[in-house]
């Protein structure tokens, strides 16, 4: 496995890890435990916050005009036609 790909996927286990427990220490609002009750609930499923992960990572990804390959020749309404439709969110 390539290294940068590795550190990238460690520190998803990292951010799993603050998400479901270090992070809940002072939460009053989300306790520790709180998230797996919501789930065994039925109030979210593991797909909901996977999906909501997913969008929000694509949003945080989407490359600005300035940055992208395209130069910003190809944006529209803050979206890049040169980007694959299957690459959107």
């Amino acid at each position: 496995m390539n290294n940068r790909r590795k550190h990238i996927l460690d520190e998803i286990s990292d951010v799993v890890s603050r998400f479901l427990y270090y992070d809940r220490k002072e939460d009053e609002q989300l306790p520790p435990g709180a998230i797996e009750e919501a789930i065994k609930a039925r109030e979210v499923s593991v797909s909901e916050i996977t999906g909501h992960f997913e969008n929000e990572l694509r949003i945080g990804l989407k490359p600005s005009a300035d940055s992208c390959v395209c130069g910003g020749v190809a944006h529209i309404d803050g979206g890049c036609l040169c980007t694959p439709a299957s690459d959107k969110p």
